[in-house]
C-alpha cells in the first residue's frame, strides 16, 4: 500500500479514505478490547461470588444394590478341614 499515498491525482481522497479506514479499525479494536475486558471482569466477579455463596458439599458414598459374589473356599484334597471335590 505504499503506492496508495504516492503524490498524484486523487492523493487527498486516497489519504482521507485510508485515514478513515485506520480510524475505523482503531475503534473496532477498542470496542473488542472493552468487551473482552468486561467479560473477563464479569466472569471473575461471578466466580468469586459463587465461591462465597455456596458451601462446599461432600458427596455421600454411593451404595450399590449389587453385592460381590462370594468366592468358594479353595479345594484342597486330603487336608483336614478342606473342601473335598
Amino acid at each position: 500500500q505504499a503506492n496508495d499515498l504516492a503524490p498524484g491525482p486523487g492523493y487527498q481522497a486516497r489519504f482521507f479514505d485510508l485515514r478513515d479506514k485506520g480510524a475505523l479499525y482503531t475503534n473496532q479494536a477498542y470496542l473488542g478490547y472493552g468487551l473482552g475486558g468486561a467479560l473477563v471482569a464479569t466472569g471473575a466477579v461471578l466466580w468469586i461470588l459463587e465461591a462465597f455463596e455456596r458451601p462446599t458439599r461432600t458427596a455421600a458414598p454411593l451404595e450399590s444394590p449389587y453385592k460381590p459374589a462370594e468366592t468358594p473356599a479353595p479345594s484342597t484334597p486330603f487336608v483336614p478341614g478342606g473342601v473335598q471335590p
